[in-house]
């Protein structure tokens, strides 16, 4: 089983033991209906990060897993949730327990990116092989739409904001290389929101960098928004986070990378919507929806997702973020006096809807 296949074989074979007992375990307290565990996300594709500490090879991504039961039943997401927790001191790294899926959910799973990567890039732990390709829907097996490319932006940008409060004093982080990691990870979506909202995305990150060259060569509008050289920075470090100089950025470097995200999301949006924005204020000023509601269902789950935030809209609350961020990654000047309450109004929002 390959997990990361920039590193040894006895770090894929380690972590893949683990694992394999991790799932095991999960199917355990699952019961009967447990059909599957899957891994997803870095190393569910084979590019999981690896660090290395005192001469040996550690895992540095969270570990992603999705369980896939039988029926419309009450499943034990609260046990599994608290049984991975349990094993993440011997992983290393936080285990994530996604909510339970069904055949059937999979075989409806809508056009989005999440779902298209998983689909393109995962290794089952337990139970059938083809529990997902072969009832996967056709329009998760993508490409994604370009409202994926600005939904990426979105998340990678509240976490660029979020490390910029860190680094100002006004929040703090989960661990000492956050502010780094939030960085890269708002670089690679910068080049990442190109390639999908130009379809153009892969799943493996081999290859990225130079797809994103040759758009930049038949694009000059996208080779004048994007740093080619920050771009495979970000690629290596996903790989190899322990590669690049360790020093946690300072507060210009993330405004340089906000300044560039800003220029992208806003010039990408307007490609989307067919009429251009002057600047942050002209695309929070737009009324369209950035993303459908469906039907009367859609309007009402999102009054009751307002009325959760003390605001309640028939929009969805990401419609507010998607307005709000652009303005919050201008960087403290634009609010002198409210920028920190407004970002973590922001952030607090961000984190129940992302």
């Amino acid at each position: 089983m390959i997990l990361a296949a920039h590193a040894s074989p006895r770090f894929n074979g380690r972590l893949a033991r683990r694992l394999a007992r991790l799932a095991g375990e999960l199917a355990h307290a699952a019961g009967p209906d447990l059909l599957a565990v899957v891994l997803g996300g870095g190393y569910g594709r084979g590019e999981g990060g690896v660090r290395v500490e005192g001469g040996v090879e550690q895992p540095y991504n969270d570990v992603d897993l999705f369980v896939v039961m039988a029926g419309a039943r009450r499943w034990p997401h609260g046990t599994l949730e608290r049984l991975a927790r349990l094993r993440e001191n011997g992983l290393g790294v936080p285990v994530d327990v996604g909510r339970p899926l069904t055949v059937e959910a999979v075989a409806a799973w809508p056009a989005w990116l999440m779902w298209h990567e998983l689909l393109h890039g995962h290794v089952v732990l337990h139970g059938p092989a083809d529990v997902l390709t072969a009832h996967a829907s056709p329009a998760a097996w993508g490409p994604p739409p370009a409202i994926e490319a600005t939904r990426l932006l979105l998340n990678r940008g509240a976490g660029l904001l979020w490390a910029w409060r860190v680094v100002r004093g006004a929040d703090t982080g989960t661990d000492p290389d956050f502010v780094r990691r939030n960085r890269m990870k708002a670089e690679q979506a910068l080049g990442d929101a190109w390639l999908i909202a130009c379809g153009r995305h892969r799943t493996a990150l081999a290859g990225r960098a130079d797809d994103l060259a040759t758009l930049c060569r038949e694009r000059p509008d996208a080779a004048a928004r994007t740093d080619d050289s920050a771009y495979r920075a970000a690629l290596a470090f996903k790989l190899r986070p322990d590669t690049p100089p360790l020093a946690q950025p300072a507060e210009d470097g993330l405004a340089d990378t906000a300044g560039r995200w800003r220029s992208t999301f806003l010039y990408l949006e307007a490609e989307r919507a067919g009429r251009p924005f002057s600047d942050p204020d002209d695309y929070a000023a737009w009324p369209a929806l950035r993303e459908p509601t469906s039907g009367a269902l859609g309007t009402l789950a999102n009054l009751a997702r307002g009325a959760r935030l003390g605001r309640p809209s028939w929009r969805h609350p990401r419609e507010a973020l998607y307005r709000e961020l652009p303005l919050l990654l201008e960087g403290p000047g634009a609010f002198p006096d409210a920028w920190a309450r407004r970002g973590a109004r922001f952030l607090d929002a961000w984190r129940r809807f992302q």
